[in-house]
């Protein structure tokens, strides 16, 4: 059985367990929740009305929006909890005709802010490759100037090294391996995937690294150093 056969099968139990509320018991326990605090009748008013998450899951999934189906259905969850404590059982109404809305918002939002995600990753690694061409540019063309330096000119790229590596130094240790991998100090340059690898991270946290690791330098005076390495 597959993780995913099993969360549908858990969920299908959940659901069975509790029967559709007729309107007074659907009344008491809103008394038992508003007036007196019992978090247990919320509760059960989540369980008793999780067919409607299902089913704003389901319309979704048919409407074509790429999520995860048991995401869904865990924001649709939020969205029908938010409902039950805005709504005013005093009013005689249905609490189906007022959590519908809410659980559809919560899932449509957070599909349209996945989906923009998606859009963002994807731009991004265009970017990242744009980058890794030119290190690639820069670490080719450093190379072929090095073999006509004059001696003094040697000098003064081993001093800059030097003064790279002292502004590196004060920056925490993984940051530090972070821009040494990403502008080529041990080898080529890295991409922001291949330094999670060798870390153990995820590309994003990588970048996190990086944009954190730049910003220190920067506070502290010291990006310049890195900048006229990488020049």
């Amino acid at each position: 059985m597959t993780e995913k056969t099993e969360e549908f099968e858990l969920l299908s139990n959940e659901i069975n367990k509790y029967q559709v509320l007729d309107r007074e018991q659907e009344r008491e326990l809103f008394i038992d929740y508003k007036e007196n605090g019992n978090m247990k009748a919320r509760e059960k008013l989540g369980h008793c009305n999780l067919r409607l998450v299902v089913k704003a899951a389901s319309k979704f999934c048919n409407m074509g929006f790429e999520m995860d189906y048991m995401d869904m259905i865990a924001f649709g969850m939020e969205g029908l909890l938010h409902a039950i404590d805005k709504f005013d059982y005093k009013t005689g109404n249905r609490l189906i005709t007022y959590c519908t809305p809410w659980i559809e918002q919560y899932i449509r939002r957070n599909c349209e802010q996945e989906r923009k995600r998606k859009i963002s990753m994807v731009y991004i690694d265009e970017l990242e490759d744009e980058e890794n061409f030119r290190y690639d540019q820069i670490l080719d063309s450093s190379i072929e100037e090095k073999k006509y330096l004059s001696p003094e000119d040697q000098l003064m790229i081993r001093l800059r090294e030097e003064d790279v590596d002292k502004a590196l130094r004060q920056l925490p240790e993984v940051e530090q391996r972070v821009l040494r991998e990403r502008f080529g100090f041990y080898s080529e340059p890295c991409t922001l995937s291949e330094i999670g690898k060798k870390l153990g991270k995820s590309k994003e946290r990588i970048r996190q690294y990086e944009y954190q690791a730049l910003s220190d330098l920067r506070r502290s005076e010291c990006l310049e150093a890195l900048k006229s390495y990488a020049a």
